[in-house]
């Protein structure tokens, strides 16, 4: 979703920023991400870090790709790491948005607030909050679990923000 997002509005070569892909969200936004790319036939070879989830490591991981790589955006898996990324293109002199697009996973409370405001894929952390209760409370009245691990997706949706959007975009 904000991948083709980034990709709509024109950016090309963009790099994601994920956590260990043992774990369960972060591999569930590395196949977005990669589906996306390859859907628009992007390069995606040596365009994903692992690791880069704090603001202080995605901080330094901007930094350094800033310096190494010709890259227009960066997908972050989750808005802390989004927020380091946007510092260190600040810190480079960079234009977030004009320059390098920005976006990632959870809209933080901090998202709408920071400049420019951060584009993130929202998750509905009540419906999330009321399923992990409902199976909570079979669990404790004794109900029958599942003899097989069930896994819910919550529906998400995209909030579109400065940090994504081209000058050209921003005027419209």
């Amino acid at each position: 979703m904000a991948v083709k997002h980034l990709i709509k509005s024109g950016y090309r070569r963009i790099v994601h920023f994920t956590g260990s892909l043992k774990v369960n969200i972060y591999q569930e936004r590395y196949k977005g991400y990669m589906y996306a790319m390859e859907e628009a036939s992007l390069p995606t070879d040596d365009m994903v870090f692992k690791g880069a989830i704090t603001r202080d490591t995605a901080y330094e991981a901007a930094l350094n790709i800033i310096r190494q790589k010709r890259i227009d955006a960066i997908f972050c898996a989750g808005d802390y790491s989004a927020l380091g990324v946007i510092n260190a293109v600040n810190d480079s002199g960079l234009r977030v948005g004009g320059d390098i697009g920005v976006a990632g996973f959870a809209n933080e409370p901090f998202a709408a607030l920071i400049s420019p405001g951060l584009t993130s894929v929202e998750q509905n952390a009540y419906d999330m909050g009321h399923r992990a209760a409902r199976a909570l409370i079979r669990s404790i009245s004794g109900t029958p679990l599942p003899s097989v691990f069930q896994e819910e997706i919550v529906p998400v949706r995209l909030l579109v923000r400065a940090s994504s959007m081209r000058e050209s975009d921003a005027r419209k």
